[in-house]
């Protein structure tokens, strides 16, 4: 499963992956909210809502498309470098954002 032939696959998982993640992230962060012991927390911020997702939602779609794509097409030249690029590119991201929360919830500034 670690060859190249399986590239293709490997970047379908990794879409479905990151859309679980995000999904039980949500779930967790609706209930944390409903518990009244953080609300010192949660009425800084309005609850989420799918606009807030639209950078997730994305990520999800194209990198299931492109898994797709390259799977049916067999052709994985130039497009493989692409999207290895984007996945870095997501993941710096989501890195990113992922630590200015954990500052916030922190109570960093």
């Amino acid at each position: 499963m670690m060859g190249t032939e399986y590239f293709a696959l490997w970047i379908i998982v990794l879409a479905l992956t990151f859309g679980s993640l995000v999904f039980i992230d949500h779930r967790a962060m609706k209930r944390a909210r409903q518990d009244g012991a953080n609300s010192e927390f949660f009425d800084q911020y309005a609850p989420a809502t799918i606009r807030d997702f639209v950078p997730q939602i994305i990520m999800f779609v194209t990198l299931l498309l492109a898994g797709i794509w390259m799977e049916i097409s067999g052709y994985l030249g130039w497009i493989r470098v692409v999207v290895l690029i984007g996945v870095f590119v997501a993941i710096g991201y989501e890195t990113h954002k992922t630590a200015a929360y954990w500052k916030d919830s922190m109570g960093g500034k």
